[in-house]
């Protein structure tokens, strides 16, 4: 097994970063929440799903599908 180093896993966070802001800035559009203090708690419980979605079904996110790491 070959660990993966800091650089490819930082570029798989910022693959889950631009997803998620794509997500969250399009639902923030779609329900109206552009300068709502509640865009803070919405994004938050999106990226927590996101992350506890992916990892406990498939056990990678999609930026570590697209870079090919496996935890």
């Amino acid at each position: 097994m070959e660990y993966m180093g800091f650089w490819i896993r930082l570029a798989a966070a910022v693959i889950n970063g631009i997803l998620l802001s794509i997500v969250n800035f399009e639902l923030g559009l779609f329900l109206g929440l552009v300068d709502s203090p509640l865009t803070i708690l919405v994004n938050l419980v999106i990226g927590w799903a996101y992350h506890v979605g992916f990892i406990a079904t498939k056990r990678q996110t999609l930026g570590t599908v697209a870079l090919g790491i496996q935890v």
